[in-house]
């Protein structure tokens, strides 16, 4: 998902490009060794098709909260941080990050966050609920004063920007007028341009009928196929993949193919067909084999255009056949990171000399095929997502640097660091468990981050307990099996406590 409503590609002005002009002298006051005093107003609104948020329904704050590990940003004496959510977190969770900031670095840590709350829980886009409310824009224009300030956003819409002008504060995210290189026919579009690998397919897809003559289509080019896969063109996180069995179908070419087709297509939901006709999509043929990945690579692109890839990660599927995302290993398999992450890298050039800047990430398959891994090229977010939080929670607690050729992070100690991350640790009888005695217990199981070792679990979401008995964390380890190992010690931890 690349942003909010349809319809507000392309939103930019006058006033908004002022502000925007700045954007540099803030970014520079934010870099890890600046001195000087800034602000940063941590925004993470996630502004989404409306049928996505109400997929994630009263789960809204508490993904909001999976960016408190911002809080660790205040290890830098020269930084504030404003963070705006729309449920108070909990105190206990708080206190949580700020105990794991360097002892030296405690004493007026608190008071350089300041959390503000707008106490609506409804599954709307937090910006406008913040645009409603003259009273927390008057606090968050007075907390920046005079000082360089930025809004670190989780994407930009045209609240975004409203907000921005407001508050003559740039944004460090990707402009709307972008998003169209990144919905799902933008990104194949951009692939094939760049010659970056990508599954047979057909894009601007605006019915039915169009599916299914493109499903003909690929089914020509490759008789043996098993599946495609319909997306939608503005989805999120796999919610918006359909996976279409081609198995039983009469043969590529034959006079019965097109109707047995369309028989199959109407099986898909009444809003998933409404949502295509209105905003288009794909289809792509369906990767398979037996040793199957899904990696991806985060990069960032600077105010200065330059390209700096963060992270690379094998994601973790799941949900209706594996198409929603569930979690990450990192680093990705190192037979293949490098290679991901210059075909990121290659993306991102294009993306910068277009204009981009802020978070961008690159989804692909990697199936092995022969002695080697064969990579394709899936989706392109002008956004941060699911593996944002639990690199800065483990950067920042380590004190580490991401080396794309070398798919390692070394932590300060000159160590390497792995983890497992997930947002979806679920299991409907946690319902009746207290978030701090969640935590608790992962302390006292000695599965707790330890600052000196710079290993262990730093829970997150906890306030999603009582909605779905979910939560996330980041296992983090100084191998991929001792992550693991700290990783698959947490379920067994909180089942004791039903």
């Amino acid at each position: 998902m690349v942003g909010g409503g349809l319809g507000e590609a392309g939103v930019v002005d006058e006033a908004f490009a002022g502000v925007q002009a700045r954007l540099e002298q803030a970014w520079r006051a934010d870099l890890p060794d600046s001195t000087t005093d800034h602000l940063v107003l941590v925004l993470p609104s996630h502004n989404v098709h409306p049928v996505v948020l109400d997929h994630f329904g009263d789960r809204i704050p508490a993904l909001e909260q999976r960016y408190l590990c911002c809080i660790l940003l205040l290890q830098r004496p020269a930084t504030r941080i404003a963070y705006v959510t729309s449920t108070a977190p909990p105190d206990d969770l708080v206190q949580s990050y700020l105990s794991l900031l360097p002892p030296s670095n405690r004493a007026d840590a608190a008071d350089r966050l300041t959390i503000l709350t707008v106490g609506d829980p409804s599954p709307r886009p937090l910006v406008d609920k913040v645009l409603e409310r003259p009273d927390l824009i008057d606090q968050l224009r007075a907390l920046a004063g005079e000082g360089p300030a930025l809004i670190d956003p989780w994407n930009v819409s045209a609240g975004e920007c409203q907000l921005a002008v407001e508050l003559d504060m740039p944004v460090f995210g990707a402009d709307p007028r972008f998003w169209s290189l990144a919905t799902k026919s933008g990104g194949r579009r951009l692939f094939r341009d760049l010659g970056v690998p990508l599954p047979d397919g057909s894009e601007d897809l605006a019915s039915l009928d169009e599916v299914g003559r493109a499903i003909t289509d690929i089914r020509g080019r490759n008789p043996g196929l098993n599946a495609v896969i319909v997306k939608l063109d503005d989805s999120t996180s796999g919610d918006g993949n359909a996976v279409i069995s081609l198995s039983g179908l009469p043969a590529p070419g034959d006079a019965d193919e097109e109707a047995a087709l369309a028989a199959r297509l109407k099986g898909l939901p009444d809003w998933y067909v409404e949502t295509l006709c209105a905003t288009h999509g794909i289809v792509e043929a369906r990767i398979e084999g037996d040793d199957f990945t899904s990696p991806s690579a985060q990069l960032t692109i600077t105010p200065t255009g330059q390209v700096v890839v963060l992270s690379t990660h094998d994601q973790l599927l799941g949900g209706h056949a594996d198409q929603v995302y569930q979690g990450c290993r990192f680093p990705a398999d190192r037979e293949y990171a490098a290679e991901v992450a210059e075909l990121a890298s290659v993306v991102g050039r294009r993306l910068a000399d277009k204009g981009v800047l802020g978070r961008v990430s690159v989804d692909f398959t990697a199936v092995r095929a022969g002695g080697g891994w064969s990579l394709s090229a899936l989706e392109i977010n002008l956004r941060k997502g699911g593996t944002t939080h639990p690199f800065a929670t483990t950067r920042l607690l380590t004190g580490g640097h991401y080396d794309p050729e070398g798919a390692t992070l070394l932590a300060a100690d000159g160590q390497p660091r792995h983890y497992v991350a997930t947002d979806n640790l679920l299991d409907p009888a946690w319902q009746q468990l207290e978030p701090e005695a969640v935590r608790q217990a992962i302390h006292e199981a000695g599965l707790g981050f330890d600052l000196d070792r710079q290993t262990g679990v730093v829970p997150h979401m906890l306030s999603c307990l009582p909605i779905d008995g979910r939560f996330g964390l980041t296992a983090i380890g100084s191998s991929p099996a001792h992550a693991e190992e700290l990783y698959e010690a947490v379920r067994p931890t909180v089942d004791a406590l039903t």
